[in-house]
């Protein structure tokens, strides 16, 4: 192996730095290194895979495609081991970035066909290689921007994972079709008009790629707004029902302040008879027909109050022992329909688990509280039969009863929003929800 020789095989592989910035863009909020440590970890791993890579190839003759192939998966697994994400998402955002430099590979063999054109396809020569790097970093450049902005937003609401997986598998068919239509020998392109073909399908398939993933974000986007115009009406309802009731109990005091003379001259008269026993009888038919108040004051804010009362009573149907302490200003930094989302989501839980329990009694504490004006802490308490189903140290659930499954990751999602966390755990046959939100900061919420 010559120098030259190892040098140029070497800048086979330069594409992979702007291969990893792409999947970085979308991803970079949710690193579990800084970025400095980030950085640093990836140029030590490709100082050490490239050149060992070009030395397994040359010494055990090893087709390039396997090489790449064996540098790809353990690629993979570090960036997966260095984010937060799900694993379909970032499974997703590496196979698109593979897809498109597949494409800046196809690129660079139609400009090596014209400098080279007796040359076979497998020989990348020096040219080719830097062609390979320029286009690896136009690509970047051209969808750098919206692929953070966009993407990183759909990363951050999207949390099922059967379209993440769905959109991986149009990535890996794309990447296919690249492998597929890799000519064995340039001169291959130079008869009839194989060559313009060749370029024709090549622009052709990655601008159905990215009109795929345009297609997919705008999908997404609908379903997810129609969740949360969804949750908004759900919200509304609560509310309403909550504002008949309240209506019914103003209803039937104004009655009973209007007749509340005529009680007091009939109590009058029984005193002055000194008639205590028609007294007593008196008072206590009276007392059957006070309005008992169908709602409960928990705090100041209307929609969290409506969206408690909601709960409070299903909890009641299903036979659940609550215990709830809420002590919130009338006002936090935190959207009403974010904190309601919050909360339900959190309340849907918690009366799922408590069904589960068949053989004691079901309770439930829920401790809602802000500290110093600093911060928001919510606790919540409640048993369970003591299954649970986790993956990547996540939680699933394992009595959907019919719901999505992303009730957690809501919970979770929404904390992050505002800079803060949520924390879930379980000790025997009680589980844990611990979410802290940071008041004090001047950041605004997450987009």
């Amino acid at each position: 192996m010559t120098l030259q020789y190892f040098f140029s095989d070497v800048c086979t592989y330069l594409a992979i730095i702007p291969a990893a910035i792409f999947c970085f863009l979308p991803t970079k909020q949710y690193m579990k290194w800084s970025s400095r440590s980030v950085i640093l970890a990836f140029s030590l791993l490709f100082i050490l895979m490239v050149p060992a890579g070009v030395c397994l190839g040359f010494f055990f003759h090893l087709d390039d495609n396997i090489t790449v192939g064996i540098m790809i998966i353990i690629f993979f697994i570090g960036y997966n081991r260095l984010l937060t994400t799900r694993f379909s998402q970032n499974l997703n955002t590496f196979c698109l970035c593979i897809a498109l430099m597949a494409f800046c590979s196809n690129f660079a063999r139609g400009f090596d066909a014209l400098l080279h054109p007796a040359a076979p396809a497998n020989s990348f020569s020096l040219e080719a290689c830097l062609f390979q790097f320029g286009c690896s970093i136009l690509l970047v450049l051209l969808l750098g921007w919206p692929v953070a902005h966009f993407g990183s937003r759909l990363i951050h609401f999207l949390k099922a994972d059967a379209p993440w997986y769905a959109m991986s598998l149009v990535s890996c068919t794309f990447f296919i079709l690249n492998i597929f239509i890799i000519p064995h020998n340039y001169q291959v392109l130079y008869s009839y008009r194989v060559f313009t073909v060749f370029w024709q399908i090549l622009v052709c398939m990655i601008f159905m790629l990215c009109f795929i993933y345009f297609v997919f974000y705008f999908v997404a986007q609908t379903i997810l707004t129609n969740a949360e115009n969804s949750r908004k009406l759900r919200l509304m309802s609560m509310q309403e029902s909550l504002y008949q009731r309240q209506q019914r109990y103003i209803e039937q005091t104004a009655v009973l302040r209007h007749n509340f003379r005529q009680t007091v001259v009939t109590l009058q008269g029984l005193l002055n008879e000194q008639d205590y026993a028609s007294l007593s009888s008196y008072l206590d038919e009276y007392m059957k027909t006070l309005p008992v108040k169908e709602t409960s004051d928990f705090c100041q804010n209307y929609a969290l109050n409506s969206l408690l009362n909601y709960y409070q009573q299903a909890a009641q149907n299903q036979q659940i022992k609550t215990h709830w302490k809420i002590q919130l200003p009338y006002k936090i930094p935190v959207g009403d329909v974010d904190l309601c989302t919050l909360v339900g989501n959190l309340l849907e839980n918690v009366i799922k688990g408590c069904n589960t329990v068949t053989d004691s009694p079901k309770y439930h504490d829920l401790s809602v509280s802000v500290e110093k004006e600093k911060n928001l802490y919510i606790v919540s308490t409640n048993n369970f039969d003591g299954k649970i189903n986790k993956r990547n140290g996540q939680y699933l659930p394992v009595y959907k009863q019919g719901g999505s499954g992303i009730g957690l990751s809501s919970i979770e999602t929404i904390a992050e929003k505002y800079h803060g966390f949520a924390r879930f755990s379980h000790i025997g046959t009680e589980f844990y929800i611990d979410v802290m939100i940071p008041l004090w900061q001047d950041l605004p919420p997450l987009q």
